[in-house]
């Protein structure tokens, strides 16, 4: 017991440095994906709560502009090591969105769908998107 508790500073230390390093091979695992998808900032890692794509369902995602679309994908941003985590990427353009607000059970959830096609997101997706997508295709309109 007594050493346990004289190890906890080198313990947690090398805790630390584990996953520290673990973050890093997944982000580096993750970089030609966010070329390939064109990964850029702004950007937001937000949850899926669900989708109509069942893969994205209960997943971080990565929700980001990309020219005149919006691109929703897995979360590359913090990575992930296993080459069958990949999603996929969807892209939408401006006019293609309906966008809401949705009260789930217990989260209030942004919901983007496109056609058939839903996903219901953690609610600062919303604004988000409004703000970096949105506001600013309308401003190029005018």
């Amino acid at each position: 017991c007594i050493g346990g508790f004289v190890s906890s500073p080198i313990w947690s230390k090398n805790n630390f440095d584990y996953y520290d390093s673990r973050s890093k091979i997944f982000s580096e695992a993750c970089a030609r994906l966010r070329e390939y998808y064109g990964l850029q900032e702004p950007c937001l890692v937000t949850k899926c709560y669900e989708s109509s794509d069942k893969k994205f369902t209960n997943h971080d995602v990565c929700i980001f502009i990309v020219g005149d679309e919006l691109r929703i994908t897995v979360n590359l941003k913090h990575g992930f090591s296993r080459p069958e985590h990949d999603l996929g990427c969807y892209a939408f353009k401006a006019e293609e969105i309906l966008l809401s607000e949705k009260q789930g059970e217990q989260y209030l959830m942004a919901e983007l769908k496109v056609d058939n096609m839903e996903f219901l997101l953690g609610h600062r997706a919303k604004r988000f998107i409004e703000r970096n997508f949105l506001e600013t295709k309308a401003m190029i309109i005018k």
